[in-house]
């Protein structure tokens, strides 16, 4: 990492581990062209924590100090400047593993790093981030058979497969092991020209034109999959059908041809879930309608946030009826919302600088 971005100094006394490790920093990384990025509480920079001679081992990724002082476990929670979350104490195995030996390591291993909407939307991020600010290391994956969308999602920023490292419980120590505060995708109107970016740098590395929008699409789920079904789904393609939406399955397209076939939709309907993460990669001003089972979150609103970003028009459809977390659409809602998306030839209303 370049020197303008190294804070030498130790961390806050507020901290709850790390304030015992006198040797370890806080890096404060910038995104390129010294756009400002924030922590996923909008208040404090986006940055990453530097341990010298750090050793991670065991499942749940136990950062250990050279002295084997366990110091977190990087499964146990978000992380902040000045708040270090420290898991379960760890008791130290009866024999140790030689380990893999890296120079230098930046840890993408989280608590959420096995949800496709995660990984995309706050682990990411800080890859791009870290590219900018000059890192030339190597990358700390979840194990492969946790996270499968993982090392084809790093393709997609061109970081080549010799730098990345695949957490599978062994032992890998590092000269200098880099663990970034809690970057966090639920927040992304808190870093909308950050998003921008990194919205504009994957379509740039799949050939996206952005002449292309021609394409609108119903994003449907497998019987195999266990929640969030859309049980009327026949009765919501004819309803869809004259608007000119066809029905997609992201499942059966590899990573790179659903952002890809995203790049190319003007229109969206999709239940809630991680095949809504590339309505982020959806032409600007384009229209995108989520639905819900007949419960909506408070914390469901992620989708919605993203849709700002590229100055999406946007809609949210509740189930009225409870269907155990599967989805009865409402075909009236539905034909309503379709009707004021596509039909009425009213001025959009951009959300892109609101």
């Amino acid at each position: 990492m370049g020197t303008p971005f190294r804070y030498n100094q130790t961390l806050s006394p507020n901290a709850r581990s790390l304030d015992d490790v006198a040797e370890a920093s806080f890096v404060e990384m910038p995104s390129q062209r010294g756009i400002p990025c924030v922590d996923m509480y909008g208040d404090l920079p986006f940055g990453s924590f530097v341990i010298p001679d750090a050793i991670i081992s065991g499942n749940a990724g136990v950062i250990h100090t050279k002295d084997r002082t366990p110091i977190l476990e990087q499964n146990a929670g978000l992380l902040r400047k000045g708040e270090f979350i420290l898991g379960k104490p760890q008791r130290a195995p009866a024999q140790y593993t030689p380990a893999k030996e890296v120079e230098s390591l930046l840890s993408l291993v989280s608590c959420c790093h096995h949800y496709f909407w995660h990984w995309m939307m706050d682990s990411m991020p800080k890859v791009l981030i870290a590219e900018a600010c000059g890192f030339k290391g190597s990358y700390l994956l979840p194990p492969q058979s946790v996270a499968p969308w993982a090392s084809e999602s790093m393709e997609l920023l061109r970081i080549e497969s010799a730098r990345l490292r695949f957490h599978g419980g062994e032992e890998i120590r590092a000269e200098e092991l880099f663990v970034p505060t809690f970057f966090c995708g639920f927040n992304s109107h808190h870093n909308i020209p950050f998003m921008r970016e990194y919205r504009g740098y994957i379509l740039s590395n799949v050939g996206a034109t952005k002449s292309i929008r021609n394409g609108r699409i119903f994003v449907a789920r497998r019987s195999s999959v266990k929640t969030r079904r859309v049980l009327n789904q026949t009765r919501v393609e004819e309803i869809l059908s004259p608007y000119g939406f066809r029905t997609v399955y992201f499942e059966a397209l590899s990573l790179k041809d659903q952002v890809a076939l995203a790049s190319q939709t003007e229109a969206m309907v999709a239940p809630h879930g991680s095949g809504l993460v590339h309505s982020l990669c959806m032409p600007e001003r384009s229209s995108l309608i989520e639905l819900f089972p007949c419960r909506r979150q408070l914390s469901c609103d992620c989708y919605e946030m993203v849709a700002r970003v590229p100055g999406h028009r946007y809609r949210a459809l509740v189930g009225d009826i409870d269907r155990l977390g599967d989805i009865e659409v409402n075909e009236e809602a539905l034909r309503a919302a379709c009707n004021d998306l596509f039909t009425e030839r009213l001025e959009h209303r951009s959300v892109l600088n609101g």
